[in-house]
């Protein structure tokens, strides 16, 4: 309550970025990571004496549930001060979320979501993640260039047109070393990762890809590969890299390989100060997308900044944002002015198992050994 205090007429304005997270629920670790990466560049832009405008950030909680995502966006969307939306991390909550902020033209910011293949269906739609489809050039590029594989066996584990499909098809269409792919199909619910083995095996595998996304299931995987003495190159996808993966494979897990659209912080020199207030802020090192968040505001501070002061609203913003470069701490941001879709080829990584943690080797073109 109580009267506002009179504004100084010389004050920077404050322009407000929106973020929508799962907070709460079983994807409340990727949504911490958006909201605390998110603070410190905020507190970051904010410090500089050189910048036209304050930046503020509004958080709305879905806390995974794709119903209370379209609620929460609508909720932020309902703030005219609300200049640019950060979500979902629900990848379920994107069209009903995309379709909120189209009619509000309001710029939407993936972090950790793919990039929808229907881009062009979402005008305001900007992705710093790539298409999930790209997670197969770190491993043609390994498979073609660093470990050459004529032959590759790709255990499918996936029953659904997801990523995992996604990364069965592209090797299929683009055999890594202009070679072969084997490809063999667990059944639904089918547990008896020997027999894919044996079937790799049979097929004289060069190299070995799970294309799934269950980590305990890739680590069965590892195990069945060891246990047949398979000694090529072995690779998987972002959503296998977790702890549970490293359990289930045990020390069969050593020296597997992860394509990921992450990198890690704590391996980026152009990141020790991120880390270091990360570390004052929260006690603990970023976890993994948090680097990925800081760019985010990073990209679109750039973008209003690129604005003349009384076209710093929404509309604007929308179209700017695809015209803006930005040098994030881990990755360039810059977008085909055509298709509107991130450009460049580090935006992609590998990390390898080693030691029962998982070890940062750097964008896929700076890994050109094994």
């Amino acid at each position: 309550g109580g009267a506002a205090a009179p504004r100084d007429p010389g004050a920077s304005p404050t322009l407000t970025i929106g973020l929508q997270a799962d907070l709460t629920g079983p994807g409340k670790a990727v949504g911490q990571a958006h909201e605390r990466g998110m603070r410190l560049a905020v507190d970051r832009h904010n410090a500089r004496t050189d910048t036209a405008f304050r930046l503020a950030l509004r958080v709305g909680d879905d806390g995974g549930d794709a119903t209370r995502a379209e609620r929460a966006a609508e909720q932020l969307l309902a703030e005219p001060g609300v200049l640019a939306l950060v979500g979902p991390t629900v990848a379920a909550a994107l069209p009903a979320v995309a379709a909120r902020c189209l009619a509000a033209d309001v710029t939407q910011v993936l972090v950790s979501s793919a990039t929808p293949d229907n881009l062009g269906d979402w005008r305001t739609l900007c992705g710093t993640c790539p298409p999930a489809s790209q997670i197969v050039i770190p491993v043609l590029h390994h498979l073609t260039w660093v470990r050459p594989s004529r032959r590759t066996g790709v255990v499918e584990d996936s029953p659904d047109a997801g990523p995992a499909w996604q990364l069965t098809r592209s090797l299929e269409q683009a055999p890594p070393a202009q070679g072969t792919v084997t490809v063999h199909r667990m059944p639904a619910g089918g547990s008896d990762f020997g027999a894919a083995v044996r079937a790799l095996v049979q097929a004289r595998v060069e190299a070995a890809v799970f294309a799934g996304t269950s980590p305990e299931r890739a680590g069965r995987f590892a195990r069945a590969l060891a246990e047949a003495g398979f000694q090529g190159p072995r690779m998987g996808i972002q959503d296998v890299m977790e702890p549970a993966f490293l359990t289930a494979a045990g020390p069969a897990a050593e020296g597997w390989m992860f394509s990921t659209f992450h990198a890690d912080p704590l391996a980026v020199p152009a990141a020790a100060g991120f880390v270091a207030a990360h570390r004052s802020a929260y006690g603990e090192a970023p976890a993994r997308w948090a680097a990925e968040a800081y760019d985010a505001v990073g990209l679109l501070a750039a973008a209003l900044a690129g604005l003349d002061p009384e076209a710093r609203d929404r509309g604007s913003l929308s179209r700017r944002v695809f015209r803006t470069a930005h040098q994030g701490l881990v990755k360039p941001l810059a977008f085909d002015p055509a298709t509107r879709v991130l450009t460049g080829d580090r935006t992609a990584h590998l990390f390898r198992a080693e030691s029962g943690a998982f070890r940062y080797l750097g964008p896929y073109p700076d890994v050109t050994s094994a």
